[in-house]
């Protein structure tokens, strides 16, 4: 780009006039044979540097004014596109720059666990971010262009309980000096323990209730169990959940930890009740989600002698004739 003259007196000066107001560029004249050409460099006094990410275009207007020794002036103007190219001058950013995840361990292999996530400012290659593990590890895999962590092998919360892991994140760019453009982040998983059973309930008869036996009769002892270890298999709550809508009986801790007593909570009456109770019980663990268990357990009541017999009226009169044979029934009474 330039002017063409054959005139070899004729003096010509370039100047950007516009679109460049941070002062970054300047335009020189350099004339080869007839032909003065315009050439935009940056300027060497200025301390500030071009920054693609910034500001990827200028659009220059440069102005020429032509000047003959004795003559006119002549003007001329154009416009000038300047594109930045990129650099790889920016390493990857993860945000956030930690992460952590709570997988339960009999999650399936292969399963994705977490995706992590980074960016770069730079465009091309030198904004391309792939991703891997600072350390090698069997149990886990990182997709290095999508960042997403999968499981390769089975977790076991009594082995390894929490990982933690380095991801890198590093860019497909030119590395400019002696450092590669690469950047880190944490990340912790958190294997979670898994409530595989529900608890179990074993029984202990008694002797039969009696009616109107003592409160706080012990009729039944409840062992509760669960095969799972730590929180999981902690027994929580043990309730009678039906069966029990007066409130007859009620559930108490044994001296075991996993013991509990069925234990009569009011007077009994077997004329009142005379089937008995079928209540239900329930115990959950404490684990998460808790899960629970439960049992039909039938109480009989025993009957005591404490009603009189009655008869069926108080009174009884019949009428006989003087005549009647030693022997012959005379009336029939009942009583209950």
């Amino acid at each position: 780009m330039g002017i063409y003259t054959t005139d070899p007196t004729l003096f010509i000066k370039y100047r950007v006039v516009e679109g460049d107001d941070t002062r970054f560029f300047r335009a020189e004249e350099k004339k080869v044979g007839d032909f003065s050409f315009l050439r935009i460099r940056t300027r060497t006094t200025v301390s500030a540097v071009l920054n693609r990410e910034r500001q990827e275009t200028f659009t220059l207007s440069v102005k020429a004014v032509a000047r003959y020794p004795s003559g006119p002036k002549l003007v001329a103007q154009t416009t000038v596109t300047v594109r930045v190219l990129d650099a790889n001058d920016l390493s990857p950013l993860f945000y956030p720059t930690s992460y952590s995840v709570d997988v339960p361990e009999n999650t399936p292999l292969y399963s994705s666990v977490i995706t992590v996530s980074a960016s770069d400012a730079d465009i091309g290659i030198n904004g391309e971010v792939y991703y891997s593990f600072e350390r090698k590890t069997d149990t886990f895999a990182i997709h290095p262009t999508s960042g997403t962590v999968t499981l390769t092998q089975r977790l076991a919360y009594m082995d390894v309980e929490r990982y933690h892991l380095t991801v890198l994140a590093k860019d497909r760019g030119p590395s400019m000096g002696y450092q590669a453009r690469v950047s880190k982040a944490r990340l912790q998983i958190n294997v979670k323990e898994v409530n595989y059973h529900a608890p179990s309930i074993h029984l202990q008869m008694l002797p039969t209730v009696v009616e109107h036996g003592s409160v706080g009769t012990v009729y039944g002892i409840l062992n509760v169990e669960d095969k799972d270890i730590g929180r999981n298999g902690r027994i929580g709550a043990v309730e009678i959940v039906s069966g029990n809508s007066e409130g007859y009986f009620r559930i108490k801790q044994g001296i075991q930890h996993n013991e509990f007593q069925i234990e009569v909570a009011k007077t009994l009456d077997r004329e009142t009740d005379p089937l008995g109770f079928n209540l239900t019980i329930s115990a959950a663990d404490l684990g998460e989600p808790p899960k629970s268990t439960m049992r039909v357990i039938h109480v009989t009541l025993q009957d005591t002698n404490d009603q009189r017999p009655l008869f069926e009226s108080d009174h009884y009169e019949v009428t006989v004739e003087e005549t009647v044979p030693v022997q012959t029934p005379l009336l029939f009474v009942a009583c209950q």
